[in-house]
């Protein structure tokens, strides 16, 4: 039996679906594909204890379409619990859902939606629309007619017992007035009805297709057929309605009016799917199957769910069989079509057990199956002969929520809150946002929700409250933007300050009190300290930074920021990097300077041995293309200078230097690496 016939069972019996603390359940009911190959389906996920409509949007190819919603998806919570089991796609692109939702009693429910998947507000102020009708309420199929007008089709319950309930809307939610009662209209046959499916004829009449049961209490095919101003239309079969019993037990989950208004409504009968085709009158039409019905034995029980009508007339139905997906393709005369699948049957399993709750034809004959497995809201596609489709998602088929789809449901999951996490898993909703008004108007987290946590890494607030913009001396402010900031933060470190570099430099206007120690290093690998009279550190005071080294200041950048290297110890020689350095401005050598292992003099204009020497450093990078020219022409060489380079960062490349002219030379790397390197040219 379908699922949305239980949420109306749990809604009378007064059961509800147990609480959990994880996406335990995810389903598609309906899917359409657009002009544009764009596949959306409708459904419901379960969350934390919390069924809600969910709707989620696939690529030609099986992909995420990360424009819709919230990167594919998008969940409401209607009510305490919903559940979409109607979709149908108007005109103007938006998409209208319908289902049920459950507060004190069980409701009607009606969504739309723009494209993007936002709600669209033009629809009743919100973009939702619940009613109350009796005690309980589901739409189970929606379509848009010819005037743009939505027309629903469900089950509701009224003095105690179901009926087949018609609902007709204007494009802004309100109801037709024109149509039914106040844009309700209802049947009942035997006592009680009720109505999975409905179709539009080229008459604008409106045909349902559902289920009855006789004072014998057999269950049996039910048609009802309503005028357009929802009346019953008499013209069909028994004042209006058709009962077919196919063997002990059957009920029509599916309809399809063909061209020339004849119907076919599919289904289940004894545990077999079942099929009948009726004229435009309502008699059984012989010339179809056996006497105007088919059923067809897939394992020990199957059922269709669904059926679509292709260009050329055929029938696709989706169902299950046993653990099974079941697809079956029928000709004009109610034959399987030997030349789908095997013998016209596909059966697919994902996981340990798979169901088909709809099927849609694409333009180009592909044929789109949406329902549920136990990983999960499945979609799958298939090629025109009932092959799974390997150009789309993963062998066909797309499993939702997969993976990293998760932490998206709710905004974060019970598989990504740590037992001591700062915020319980259960002040999360599907929306990923914090219920129970945790959130202030003014302020990130209201402080009043707030309790001081001493687990080690987590929060400790001892503030007295969030405040808002231009509150003086505020602990958290937020402008008009929605910036937050927060006053200075002051701490004392002691130990080691670890993880990145970027983690532990304070931002712009931040101050930190008291004395930073950063503990000795290895030999190996010695560490900067402050401390009092340490002969080697670091340290700034006074807004001058020195480095020292054996008791002698080697290094000053002083308050007017000037920058003094002073000389190393006698027979000790400067060395600058391994590529070479680049000195801007005017140089003053008061001294000579060391620069190769001979140890030879430089004067202020060249060498001893060469007045006329030219010295020319830089650095560039290979990039992807594995070479780049680099440009010295502003030193002037006469000649060809020399010139060396090295890779930074460690990367091991081959550098090599080639058309070396007085002006450029080419630096070239391994292919198709990226390599920074520093050069040095020297000439005359």
């Amino acid at each position: 039996m379908k699922n949305y016939f239980l949420l109306l069972f749990l809604a009378l019996t007064g059961m509800r679906v147990a609480a959990t603390t994880s996406v335990s359940r995810a389903e598609f009911s309906r899917a359409i594909v657009d002009a544009n190959g764009f596949i959306t389906a409708a459904g419901s996920a379960t969350c934390n204890g919390t069924t809600n409509f969910l709707l989620a949007r696939f690529t030609a190819f099986g992909a995420k379409d990360l424009a819709y919603g919230n990167y594919g998806f998008i969940t409401n919570a209607i009510g305490q619990t919903s559940g979409a089991q109607a979709l149908a796609l108007a005109s103007n692109q938006l998409i209208v859902v319908g289902g049920t939702q459950i507060n004190s009693l069980q409701e009607s429910a009606f969504a739309c939606y723009n494209r993007d998947g936002t709600l669209y507000t033009g629809f009743n102020g919100t973009g939702v629309l619940t009613r109350s009708i009796g005690t309980g309420a589901v739409l189970n199929s929606v379509v848009v007619d010819a005037q743009g007008q939505y027309v629903a089709a469900g089950i509701a319950v009224v003095d105690g017992a179901p009926l087949t309930i018609v609902a007709r809307y204007n494009p802004d939610g309100t109801p037709d007035s024109s149509f039914g009662l106040t844009g309700i209209a209802m049947k009942r046959i035997f006592g009680n009805a009720g109505s999975y499916d409905l179709a539009l004829q080229s008459t604008n009449k409106i045909v349902t297709a559902g289920f009855t049961i006789n004072p014998a209490g057999q269950r049996s095919f039910a048609l009802i057929r309503f005028n357009i101003d929802g009346s019953v239309d008499s013209t069909l079969g028994t004042v209006g309605t058709i009962v077919t019993s196919i063997g002990t037990d059957s009920c029509a989950y599916a309809i399809v009016s063909l061209p020339n208004n004849y119907i076919v409504c599919a289904g289940v009968s004894d545990h077999q799917s079942a099929m009948v085709r009726y004229t435009s009158t309502g008699a059984i039409d012989t010339s179809f199957g056996h006497n105007g019905i088919v059923t067809t034995a897939v394992g020990n029980n199957s059922q269709i769910n669904d059926i679509a009508l292709q260009p050329d007339g055929y029938l696709v139905t989706a169902g299950s069989s046993d653990t099974h997906c079941a697809l079956m393709r029928y000709t004009h005369q109610g034959e399987l079509d030997t030349t789908f699948g095997n013998g016209g049957i596909v059966t697919t399993r994902i996981g340990l057990s798979c169901t088909a709750n709809a099927v849609a034809i694409q333009t180009d004959g592909k044929i789109v199956v949406c329902g549920s497995c136990d990983q999960g809201a499945v979609v799958m596609r298939y090629t025109a002969t009932g092959q799974l489709d390997p150009l789309f998602g993963t062998n066909g088929a797309v499993i939702f929520p997969v993976a990293d789809d998760a932490p998206d449901i709710t905004g974060i999951t019970d598989i990504n809150i740590a037992p001591d996490a700062a915020i319980a898993y259960d002040k999360l909703n599907v929306a990923g946002s914090i219920t129970d008004s945790d959130i202030s108007t003014q302020a990130a987290i209201a402080d009043s929700k707030l309790q001081t946590i001493i687990t080690p890494g987590k929060i400790d607030n001892r503030a007295t409250s969030a405040t808002p913009f231009s509150v003086p001396n505020g602990i958290v402010s937020r402008d008009t933007l929605g910036n937050f900031s927060a006053n200075s933060i002051t701490a004392t470190l002691v130990g080691n300050v670890q993880g990145a570099a970027s983690q532990n430099v304070l931002k712009n206007g931040d101050a930190m009190l008291g004395t930073l120690i950063l503990q000795a290093g290895s030999a190996q690998s010695p560490s900067l300290q402050f401390a009092d009279n340490d002969q080697t550190g670091f340290s700034a005071q006074e807004n001058s930074i020195s480095v020292t080294t054996n008791g002698a200041q080697r290094l000053l950048i002083d308050q007017n920021g000037m920058l003094t290297i002073n000389a190393p110890l006698a027979g000790a020689a400067l060395t600058i990097g391994d590529g070479g350095a680049v000195i801007g401005g005017d140089i003053t050598n008061s001294g000579n300077l060391l620069f190769n292992t001979q140890s030879t003099p430089l004067n202020a204009v060249g060498t001893t041995l060469a007045a006329g020497l030219k010295i020319f450093t830089g650095t560039a990078n290979t990039g992807l293309s594995g070479s780049v020219v680099i440009n010295y022409s502003a030193a002037g060489f006469m000649y060809p200078p020399i010139i060396c380079a090295n890779a930074l960062n460690g990367i091991n490349a081959s550098i090599t230097i080639n058309n070396v002219t007085t002006n450029a030379a080419l630096i070239a790397s391994a292919a198709n690496l990226n390599v920074p390197f520093n050069y040095i040219a020297v000439g005359i």
